[in-house]
């Protein structure tokens, strides 16, 4: 995700509207477990505030799809999210100790601050709804759609933590 910055930075207050699209093949989630629907969308505005510090404001939409983690049905989610990131020239730190990012030349590269914006707000596990039931662990059948018998005829004496509900 380049953006083309030399209209804007040679002049204090510049600024540039930004429209980008990141097709999900290039935007690598099965880290997490998850894949993307189809492209991100980035829009805002890239500003050169002062001393070559550049700012980066927007909203980001995504739609991804994963598995629940109790029932491993396919699940899709949307996510809109702002963006608000600095940009410093290489080699510059800020004066004021706050998080950036560095740029050299007459390019910067957005991908790391879309990624890094996104990731945290991901979750952890997916699950298709609160109440789902998940699958049985003894036979495998979707505890959604019915209930088996298989778990009444496992004796909890067998499992290691059986003794422990006798012990409660």
């Amino acid at each position: 995700m380049l953006i083309d910055i030399k209209t804007i930075s040679q002049s204090t207050g510049a600024w540039q509207a930004i429209e980008i699209e990141s097709q999900p093949e290039d935007f690598d989630l099965s880290s997490l477990g998850y894949h993307l629907v189809r492209p991100l969308l980035f829009r805002g505005r890239l500003q050169n505030t002062e001393d070559g510090v550049l700012v980066l404001e927007g909203q980001v939409a995504l739609t991804y799809e994963g598995e629940c983690a109790r029932c491993l049905r396919p699940v899709r989610r949307s996510l809109n999210l702002a963006v608000s990131e600095r940009y410093l020239p290489a080699g510059e730190t800020a004066a004021d100790d706050e998080p950036g990012y560095s740029y050299s030349g007459g390019h910067v590269d957005i991908s790391q601050a879309i990624r890094d914006s996104v990731l945290p707000v991901l979750p952890g596990r997916l699950v298709c709804q609160e109440s789902c039931r998940g699958l049985c662990p003894h036979c495998g059948i979707d505890l959604n759609e019915q209930d088996c018998r298989c778990a009444a005829d496992h004796h909890s004496g067998l499992s290691p933590f059986g003794q422990i509900k006798i012990l409660l």
